[in-house]
């Protein structure tokens, strides 16, 4: 596979050679990346306020707008394992931060961990870095992505209470593109986050749930409009799938039970945090609106976060 990949960013490369940001960019490794390019200045110029959004590299260096582009549109995945480390590393680093609320009479998320996957099973995914080899292995073992493969079989009454969310394209763009960015980012965090329980032998601290909010229209890119239509554009674009909603409702309230047994009003989807991920943010209407329509759900704690603004 290795050798597949190298064929295929050297045909990619040929058709759209790579500037010299780009190359300086991919030439990072990821443990270093975030200490070398420039941090996200503050939000400016958004159309919706994100006060529960925070975004780590500033989008106007080139070498920052030049690594996304790798991702969006060349499936770099030299690209893919720095935005997914850079991501990996603000999310569990700063847990404090991300850290779901507790309440009265339920262990700490710290504390309250889940018993990991087979450690062979993990190595297993671990080394599936591509799409190809992981859809063959998820295929015998009749999982859909890599993210389930770190859930599957695991005992819901020991569930993370930090659920990640990849932005979701709709099925027109999938097929234009072949793939989703996010969900690219997303699977190397889980990557990262397997990998660190499997050699610590303790849990992964969250799971990444590609099929709760959906893309259900299409629009265009935001830096084609102006400021008038994009406060208008992202609404209703999102749907929560019910289904999958009412899964993680009933995995939650199984995981986490009152002191006295009852059920609060409301549900306990407050006892969950939702973390949106997006590989960059502009104008911050396309992620209101998602965490607008999860809130809407009834999960009541969602924040955003991505790569570069």
């Amino acid at each position: 596979m290795r050798l597949l990949r190298s064929i295929y960013g050297i045909v990619i490369d040929a058709l759209f050679p790579p500037s010299d940001a780009e190359r300086e960019a991919l030439s990072l490794t990821p443990d270093t990346a975030a200490n070398v390019l420039p941090p996200a200045p503050p939000y400016a110029g958004l159309t919706v306020p994100l006060p529960e959004c925070r975004s780590i590299l500033a989008y106007k260096d080139e070498r920052v707008y030049r690594l996304i582009w790798a991702l969006k549109y060349k499936k770099s995945w030299l690209a893919g394992r720095i935005a997914g480390w850079t991501l990996w590393h603000e999310l569990t680093g700063g847990r404090e931060r991300y850290a779901p609320p507790s309440a009265p009479g339920v262990p700490s998320p710290a504390v309250h961990g889940w018993k990991p996957p087979d450690k062979a099973f993990l190595t297993r995914v671990e080394s599936c870095r591509t799409r190809a080899t992981s859809r063959r292995f998820l295929a015998r073992n009749r999982l859909r992505s890599v993210s389930q493969a770190l859930s599957g079989g695991v005992p819901t009454e020991n569930l993370p209470s930090l659920i990640i969310v990849p932005m979701p394209i709709t099925g027109r763009r999938r097929r234009e593109r072949g793939y989703n960015q996010c969900e690219l980012i997303t699977d190397e965090m889980a990557h990262l986050e397997s990998a660190l329980a499997a050699s610590a032998g303790g849990a992964p601290r969250f799971m990444v749930k590609e099929d709760l909010l959906l893309r259900i229209q299409h629009s265009s890119r935001q830096t084609l409009k102006g400021r008038a239509d994009r406060m208008t554009s992202a609404k209703g674009i999102f749907a929560v799938d019910d289904e999958a909603a009412r899964g993680l409702q009933e995995a939650v309230d199984a995981s986490h039970p009152s002191s006295d047994g009852r059920m609060p009003a409301g549900g306990r989807t407050s006892l969950s945090r939702l973390i949106v991920i997006d590989d960059v943010i502009t104008t911050g209407s396309t992620m209101r609106e998602a965490i607008d329509t999860l809130k809407a759900a009834g999960f009541r704690d969602v924040r955003g976060l991505s790569l570069a603004h």
